[in-house]
């Protein structure tokens, strides 16, 4: 670079051109091509810019040897081959349209020990060391033809490791090969068979259309049903002048991707010296996938205008979200039925229960009218609760939607102007009224974590539901089975700043599918994952309430405790019977007495001998003891044998009997 005066300006020192140590940087060239293989590219390139129609690739693993053949135009000069930045391609469309910058031959130099290049009844043999030493090398007159119509051959002898490594394989070369034909427009041929190229770009066969980057293919608009996510850096296969590139950023193996392109090479540049990225990549992909996706969005407008408004909705309601164009549907009277759930249990969800069920219907119908939402007596409801701890009322209103089977929807989940938020009533808007029937005047309290709950027993609960924004909501729900959970709060509780949560629990029946401790906890541990053993406990603690309330017989308390307990026992205890007996100890010998607990006895021998005499006593009548065992054996049926020979027949001590 020479220092330049202005205006007879004078200065002291030398002047500075910039240089170039050749030795130097040839040596250190083989670290400017990031990819070992992008070799295989640019003789494939010269291939086709040689206007070749195949491409023949062999690889010798045991020699090292690779060999890659064409039947093009040649070789015009052999000193621009090894020219830097001096491209050999004269022709006026490769210049304008391609900008060849006469550097990738040079990654040749790198990928084997000695090259080969054999065309036009010439031939140049040089080895890397001689292109680094800058060494005179002399093309020799080659009088052998190659055969069927070959015109150049390069051989390319022992091979770098890199481009095939000690432990690679030939199907792994393969493999390599194939990914990097899959758009080239050229056949190619490798050890004698012909590679598919799934994504070459032919206008004639539908699956492209051209666009002002280039020829595009888009799933779901040009090949197959169903449209993808939208573009974006990991799902955008990109070629350029027939070969991939950007494919580091690529998640989808082998040749796939939604969306394929081969860009125009008078617009897009590739990035020196190996070709595989992009110049100015970052902004040059943001336009690219702006592109993509504007051509989905246009694909999706016209939809619109050939689709029925029943099909425009079943086909692209979901695709229509993905691409940020929801408005599509604003006018159109049909929504599917996968936008709406219904309430399915009502709890605090976990990881493995939830609260809402999505709405669908069989195949014959997966959409619903305008109409037909309006006609639903309990209407739509927007922007419900989705758990019992998202507000203080909302285990009522998820029972009373679990009853109705509303049908709710999420305003998210539709444009802003759509039409179904004119006729949803908001959930936000609802007040709750609740009036019970047949209420006890018994309570049992039951705590967990920050909830409590006072149980009573109910013939039924109406609730009534109203509006603050909406008149036409005026709902009337009666509950007569199952239960119903409602808030308990003071006159002044703020109930956004309650810490502990207060529930009267209104029980009609036993008849429900979830348990009511699930609307009080969700049971999961310290790590979110659910423990089935703390809902165990919280059964058992609740039932135990329930059977206090209830005033259950001792057996039945018995039943449910010895029965989530899972008691091992032996043949000798089949035989036995257990006398159990509710208790009641004073406090200090007083009159305040302890809560009733149970005392277990054994109806034993010497158990049996006292009953006896008190029957003698009692009554005058002489019982046996063996009589006695045999009497309360008959009634009580103790080791009931089931199923099999003895089915029937139960055991007292060792003996089967058969009453």
């Amino acid at each position: 670079m020479e220092t330049i005066l202005k205006n007879n300006e004078q200065i002291s020192g030398d002047t500075v051109r910039a240089q170039i140590n050749e030795r130097s940087f040839m040596r250190n060239m083989e670290h400017m091509f990031s990819s070992s293989f992008s070799v295989i590219g640019e003789l494939l390139q010269n291939g086709r810019r040689a206007e070749a129609t195949t491409i023949d690739v062999k690889l010798d693993a045991k020699t090292r040897k690779l060999t890659i053949s064409d039947n093009g135009i040649g070789i015009q000069s052999f000193a621009k081959l090894l020219d830097l930045a001096t491209s050999g391609w004269t022709a006026e469309q490769v210049q304008l349209t391609e900008k060849p910058f006469g550097m990738g031959f040079f990654s040749v130099v790198f990928a084997a020990e000695r090259v080969v290049v054999t065309s036009r009844g010439q031939q140049l043999d040089f080895t890397r060391e001689d292109i680094i030493e800058g060494r005179q090398l002399r093309v020799r007159e080659h009088g052998e033809q190659p055969l069927n119509g070959i015109t150049t051959v390069i051989e390319l002898c022992n091979v770098s490791e890199k481009l095939l490594p000690v432990s690679g394989s030939v199907d792994q070369f393969e493999r390599n090969l194939k990914e990097l034909v899959a758009g080239f427009p050229v056949d190619v041929v490798f050890n004698t068979v012909l590679l598919p190229r799934p994504n070459r770009m032919d206008l004639k066969d539908g699956k492209w259309v051209m666009t002002g980057m280039g020829p595009v293919s888009i799933q779901g608009i040009h090949r197959g049903t169903t449209l993808a996510q939208p573009a974006h850096n990991t799902n955008v296969r990109m070629y350029l002048q027939g070969l991939p590139i950007e494919q580091k950023r690529l998640s989808f193996p082998g040749a796939e991707a939604p969306y394929i392109v081969h860009l125009d090479s008078a617009q897009f540049t590739a990035q020196m010296p190996d070709r595989t990225h992009l110049f100015n990549s970052d902004e040059q992909m943001k336009t690219i996938i702006a592109k993509f996706n504007s051509l989905v969005v246009d694909f999706l407008h016209a939809q619109k205008r050939e689709l029925s408004p029943r099909e425009f909705v079943k086909a692209y309601w979901d695709d229509a979200a993905r691409f940020g164009v929801r408005h599509l549907f604003n006018d159109v009277p049909f929504v599917p039925c996968t936008l709406f759930q219904t309430v399915s249990e009502v709890r605090i969800p976990h990881a493995g229960a939830d609260v809402h069920t999505t709405l669908s219907y069989h195949d014959k119908d997966t959409v619903i009218s305008r109409e037909q939402l309006l006609e639903l007596e309990q209407g739509v409801w927007m922007d419900v609760c989705t758990s019992v701890d998202d507000e203080h009322w909302a285990a009522t209103a998820l029972a009373v939607m679990q009853k109705l089977q509303t049908y709710c929807v999420d305003s998210h989940d539709v444009h802003q102007d759509h039409w179904i938020n004119a006729i949803a009533h908001r959930y936000t808007d609802m007040t709750f009224q609740v009036n019970v029937e047949g209420m006890s005047e018994r309570m049992q309290s039951f705590s967990w974590s920050d909830r409590t709950a006072d149980i009573r027993m109910a013939t039924s609960c109406e609730v009534k539901i109203r509006s603050l924004a909406d008149n036409a909501l005026a709902l009337n729900v009666k509950l007569d089975s199952g239960w119903l959970f409602t808030p308990v709060l003071g006159p002044n509780e703020d109930p956004e700043n309650v810490l502990h949560w207060d529930f009267d629990c209104w029980l009609m029946s036993h008849d429900y599918d979830s348990h009511p401790v699930n609307a009080l906890a969700s049971f999961v541990d310290e790590y979110d994952h659910f423990n089935e053993e703390y809902e165990k406990d919280a059964i058992l603690d609740w039932d135990n309430k329930i059977a206090l309330l209830e005033d259950s017989h001792t057996s039945a308390i018995l039943s449910r405790i010895l029965g989530s307990e899972y008691p091992q026992l032996s043949d000798k205890n089949l035989g036995e019977i257990t006398i159990v007996t509710g208790t009641q100890r004073s406090v200090n010998g007083g009159d305040e007495y302890r809560a009733a607990g149970l005392k277990v006895a054994a109806l034993d021998d010497a158990m049996m001998a006292t009953i006896c005499a008190a029957l003698k006593k009692q009554s005058g009548v002489t019982v046996t003891a063996d009589q006695m065992t045999r009497a309360i054996s008959f009634a009580a049926r103790p080791g009931l044998c089931t199923g099999g020979k003895r089915d029937g027949d139960y055991r007292v001590g060792v003996a089967i009997v058969s009453p």
